[in-house]
């Protein structure tokens, strides 16, 4: 491609002093005395004629589709990363619950494999703490701390929303089994203090409806 067609001007030679020809206009100025004071570049992009101004343009537009892009890209990945936190949220839900019922089903096992313990938490449910021997006493106390830790954790995990009301919910017939026992008001009495006063109300609430019930 000549000079003249990247330029836009014939291509047309002029004299040098020399007497040699070329492709530059002998006046010095690139477009000639008549163009020089407006430069206009003209182009050849994919068949079209196109001038400096036209390129500008178009630069201006393939940029504001990069930013388009960009952002379209951005938002995706924000909307992917809150797809996986909700998943590991939901996981951490999930374990959390699963542990909780392992561990109230590991108690229950106790039960079933150790009679001694059984007949202890059967008396304590059914006769007054001044019945229990001192070892059955010291097995009861061990057994429900046990339990009353399970239900702690699960009120502790339903405040933090790690669990659903539901979930918590489902632990309320347990605990109050284990308040309708005979020998747990005492109990209860002794070790409440070392648990925060909106578990102790929730305790004592169970105690108070077992107590009403044993009366009807």
């Amino acid at each position: 491609m000549s000079l003249g067609k990247i330029i836009g001007m014939p291509n047309r030679r002029c004299a040098e002093p020399s007497g040699r020809r070329t492709l530059l206009p002998k006046c010095g100025s690139l477009l000639g005395p008549r163009r020089s004071a407006a430069l206009q570049v003209v182009v050849r992009f994919w068949g079209t004629t196109m001038t400096l101004e036209d390129l500008g343009n178009l630069g201006d537009f393939f940029g504001a589709i990069g930013v388009i892009a960009t952002l379209i890209y951005l938002a995706v990945q924000i909307r992917q990363g809150s797809v996986q936190t909700a998943m590991n949220t939901k996981a951490i839900h999930a374990t959390a619950f699963q542990n909780l019922i392992d561990h109230h089903a590991n108690l229950q096992m106790q039960l079933m494999i150790h009679p001694v313990l059984r007949n202890a938490t059967n008396k304590a449910r059914s006769l007054s703490p001044e019945s229990l021997s001192e070892d059955e006493t010291q097995l009861y106390g061990m057994f429900t701390t046990n339990q009353l830790r399970s239900f702690y954790n699960a009120f502790v995990l339903y405040s933090e929303g790690l669990i659903k009301e539901e979930q918590w919910k489902s632990f309320s017939p347990n605990l109050s089994r284990v308040a309708s026992s005979r020998a747990f008001p005492e109990f209860w009495s002794r070790i409440k203090h070392g648990y925060p006063k909106k578990f102790q109300a929730v305790v004592d609430s169970k105690i108070q409806v077992g107590n009403e019930t044993s009366e009807v």
